[in-house]
């Protein structure tokens, strides 16, 4: 990575504002970067308590630029201190105190439009430090990231009518190398201790020049997508800064995959949904992948035939599944750069692989694509860098596969059930009855049951969770037809069930 010139211009007098200006890549450099290539990085060192003004304020501007990020190889904020940063044209669009200070001193301001970043500091600075070592360049507008390839299809539209869970689990990734910031797709995944550890999964040749401390200031975005199928209202609000690795086989001798752990827990608002998996070689007849193809809004791409062991001689022996792509109503959804790392689901809904290699295209839709098997990723290495199974099952259960979750990934049912259900598992019934209660939004469970003649026989309240799945004694209850009520956030529902002893 080159150095670029910069030119200083100090203000400090009459209300004037101290401003850097920065030269942008060429032309050349920017017709050179992949089709997977946010933004490329602009070498400089600027403390910024020296260049600051009277008011506490510096501009940093790369003329030309769509959007620019500031990226920090020393960060810190005394207590008292704010930092804010605001637009060209002066609005703030994110607000930085002590308590956001990374234990790594490594630190990244995330995209903000146009050709001007000014931050503002106020309060007492003299502990405090802020060094920027790099500039991202963005040189693509909001409305060219989003010009996946016509084929695509939304994970809004019909396609992703049963997939609504999973999606929020798939995340877009803006992962800094040492000469630029690349998008890649990866999803959360659930573990066995069923603990929302915020895993996620993703593939190897993403991190391709992304070193530890550049995960540090990285980016895993959320909920990126549009709201309805054919709009054009997605926005990148939602995200996490900062990663670490945990796992990885490459592709030249594994599953080319990577378990990476966000620094920070995923916000409750973001409704993430933790992604449950299969870990077995099993007989996979259709599903779908949900990824952002060059960055773009989440897209979903089907297929409706048995996935098959990729025999090609470039590829790990058995590490690979192949998939062919079908149009749809909406489409004939492919991939592109931007979706490596992307989930492959099965007919399940669990996730199976990630993407490694894609030949898909809209002009060849037909062509395969390559994704990096869960089954041989998980144990095919010589320690936990290089297998799954020491983070995805770090109680040793043994399960061949578990289901996804919402927060508190507590789930223990076996198979999938559809969100916002209450079933009785089983309508005849001995000592026990088993209540199975999901709900899309965590909330308190009341249940109450009643005997024919209407009285309360017995009566349990739960604690907040997406996941019930509670067996109760009824053992001491005469033969006969019986009524459970059932009380969470989202609905009420009154069950029958018989009771022979």
């Amino acid at each position: 990575m080159r150095n670029f010139i910069v030119s200083l211009l100090l203000f400090v007098a009459f209300g004037l504002k101290a401003q850097i200006v920065l030269t942008a890549p060429s032309q050349e450099e920017i017709n050179s970067a992949s089709s997977n290539t946010a933004a490329l990085l602009i070498d400089t060192t600027v403390d910024v308590l020296k260049q600051l003004d009277s008011r506490g304020r510096l501009i940093l501007e790369v003329p030309s630029s769509e959007a620019l990020n500031l990226y920090f190889s020393d960060f810190h904020l005394s207590k008292g201190t704010v930092l804010r940063i605001r637009n060209s044209i002066g609005r703030i669009i994110y607000s930085y105190n002590y308590s956001d200070n990374p234990h790594s001193r490594f630190f990244a301001i995330p995209p903000v439009e146009g050709h001007q970043i000014e931050l503002e500091l106020e309060g007492d600075v003299k502990d405090s430090k802020m060094m920027i070592s790099e500039v991202g360049y963005f040189f693509k507008s909001e409305e060219d990231i989003k010009t996946s390839g016509f084929c695509e299809v939304d994970v809004n539209c019909s396609e992703g009518d049963e997939w609504q869970d999973q999606k929020k689990g798939v995340v877009r990734l803006l992962l800094k190398t040492n000469a630029s910031s690349v998008y890649c797709s990866g999803t959360l995944l659930n573990n066995t201790a069923r603990n929302c550890r915020p895993f996620i999964y993703s593939a190897d040749h993403c991190l391709d020049g992304v070193s530890s401390n550049n995960l540090n200031q990285s980016f895993a975005y959320f909920n990126y997508e549009n709201s309805t199928c054919g709009s054009d209202d997605g926005a990148s609000t939602e995200f996490i800064l900062g990663m670490k690795l945990r796992a990885s086989q490459t592709f030249d001798d594994g599953a080319d995959f990577i378990l990476l752990e966000l620094n920070s827990d995923v916000p409750l608002e973001y409704s993430p949904y933790f992604n449950g998996w299969n870990r077995t070689d099993g007989n996979f007849s259709n599903g779908v992948s949900i990824h952002h193809p060059n960055g773009d809004v989440k897209k979903i791409s089907t297929y409706n035939s048995f996935l098959s062991t990729s025999n090609s001689s470039q590829l790990t022996t058995n590490a690979f599944w192949q998939v062919n792509w079908v149009e749809t109503n909406n489409g004939h959804g492919v991939t592109e750069a931007g979706s490596s790392g992307s989930p492959l689901f099965n007919q399940e809904k669990l996730v199976v692989g990630a993407l490694s290699v894609g030949s898909s295209f809209c002009s060849k839709p037909n062509d395969p694509d390559f994704y990096g098997k869960v089954h041989y990723g998980w144990d095919q290495g010589i320690d936990s860098t290089q297998r799954l199974d020491y983070w995805l099952d770090p109680i040793q259960s043994g399960e061949e596969k578990i289901p996804g979750s919402y927060f508190p990934c507590n789930d223990t049912a076996i198979q999938y059930l559809p969100i916002d259900s209450i079933v009785i598992l089983g309508n005849l019934v001995q000592d026990e009855l088993t209540l199975y209660i999901e709900q899309k939004e965590s909330s308190k469970v009341d249940i109450e049951i009643y005997s024919t003649s209407g009285q309360l026989v017995f009566l349990r309240e739960f604690d907040a969770s997406n996941i019930i799945n509670e067996t109760m004694n009824v053992g001491t209850l005469r033969d006969g037809a019986y009524f459970v009520k059932v009380v969470t956030g989202a609905e009420t529902k009154i069950l029958r069930f018989i009771v022979v002893n």
